[in-house]
């Protein structure tokens, strides 16, 4: 057998450990590539140029809320499980997550620097990864239970059985989802000497305690609607500047569906996968498509401009850490 040396085989860990992500980065290039040759790029880009400052303005402090409740989300979820960190730490940790979400996979990307700089603040690291993942399938939850209830109108838009089916299969999938949470710590005794049985008794607990409080459940509720809401009303906006002629209602009802399908680890950032639910979802609206697919990259670009503060806020706090072992270690 051919030894393989240390650095060699680094250099193979490190190539396998990028593959996912290159995958994820052809995947988002292949889709945009799809779109850019079925679509008239060229008037999607005419089309875009015709809103106004005060229509960029409006859907970036809409994100902004969007983003703001999603903190205040994650907050109610710490206080559930029996953890601490401030409003203000919280919304600052969600700003740093999304800045680096705009060059790793969907929303994982910002889930994974949530916990790290959570962690970085002193949290323990079982609960930060116990928070981000209870809060992002929480707002799933309540995502898909928005899409289940504006069922009829895909139904009434899409005469498949396949579409419909396929959104109640994940809506039966996220409640059997969330009932195995909960009882995953029903393991016999004699399992509880591994570490990681213990973990995942651990998480069902803390599902418990999030899902089964009547008051911690129905912050998480409003919160997630309420996002959904901002983000509808942001898209609305930025419709109505490039004139086509949708209503709030039709756009609270697109977005759920567009959200679940972006929020799949399967590209950067959600690019092209977002694009491409856009310009199907607001299609079956009678949207042309060079319309929609306008909408989708200008809504992205304002999430954009929304996560840049991230990367300053991030350096704020890279500044701190840094000082404050500086001072543990001359102390």
């Amino acid at each position: 057998m051919t030894n393989i040396d240390p650095p060699d085989r680094a250099a193979a860990q490190k190539r396998l450990s990028i593959m996912p992500w290159v995958a994820k980065l052809f995947i988002s290039a292949a889709l945009l590539w799809y779109l850019l040759r079925a679509i008239n790029f060229t008037e999607a880009i005419e089309k875009a140029k015709a809103l106004t400052t005060i229509d960029l303005v409006g859907a970036f402090l809409l994100i902004c809320v969007q983003a703001v409740l999603g903190a205040i989300r994650w907050k109610f979820v710490l206080s559930a499980i029996g953890a601490r960190l401030s409003v203000t730490k919280a919304i600052l940790i969600t700003f740093v997550s999304l800045f680096f979400n705009q060059f790793l996979p969907a929303s994982l990307g910002a889930d994974l620097v949530r916990v790290w700089q959570s962690n970085r603040t002193g949290l323990p690291l079982t609960t930060a990864v116990t928070s981000v993942m209870l809060e992002r399938f929480g707002n799933l939850l309540c995502v898909v239970a928005m899409a289940l209830a504006v069922l009829p109108f895909w139904t009434r838009h899409v005469q498949s059985d396949a579409t419909r089916d396929g959104f109640i299969f994940i809506g039966m999938a996220s409640v059997a989802g969330l009932a195995a949470l909960m009882f995953l710590d029903r393991a016999p005794k004699s399992w509880h000497r591994w570490r990681i049985v213990r973990g995942i008794a651990a998480l069902a607990r803390d599902t418990r305690s999030l899902f089964l409080h009547p008051g911690y459940a129905s912050l998480l509720l409003v919160t997630a609607v309420a996002g959904q809401v901002a983000l509808a009303a942001a898209v609305l906006i930025l419709a109505s500047g490039l004139g086509l002629g949708v209503r709030f209602i039709d756009c609270l009802v697109v977005m759920p569906a567009v959200v679940l399908v972006s929020s799949l680890p399967i590209s950067v950032a959600g690019w092209g996968v977002r694009e491409l639910a856009m310009v199907t979802a607001f299609g079956m609206l009678s949207v042309p498509p060079d319309s929609a697919l306008a909408l989708s990259v200008v809504l992205a670009l304002t999430a954009t401009a929304v996560s840049l503060p991230g990367g300053v806020i991030w350096l704020g706090l890279r500044r701190k850490n840094v000082r404050v072992e500086n001072r543990k270690k001359n102390n």
